[in-house]
């Protein structure tokens, strides 16, 4: 998370991702930032997003 890219607003195709040790720190590291623009979660399980989603303050969310 301290690497700028994570931080700045990036005009390119570029897609940070971030891997999660669970459903907790995810939303402690979301809601610990800025308000992202957007919000892609991808999840092997549905149940997954459903749960994660009320949790987190975006205007967008996306799943995959």
């Amino acid at each position: 998370m301290e690497d700028p890219i994570m931080s700045s607003e990036i005009f390119g195709p570029v897609l940070p991702i971030i891997t999660v040790s669970g459903p907790d720190e995810a939303i402690g590291i979301v809601n610990s930032q800025e308000k992202p623009l957007a919000l892609y979660i991808f999840a092997k399980a549905n149940s997954v997003s459903k749960h994660l989603f009320p949790s987190l303050v975006t205007d967008t969310r996306l799943t995959g």
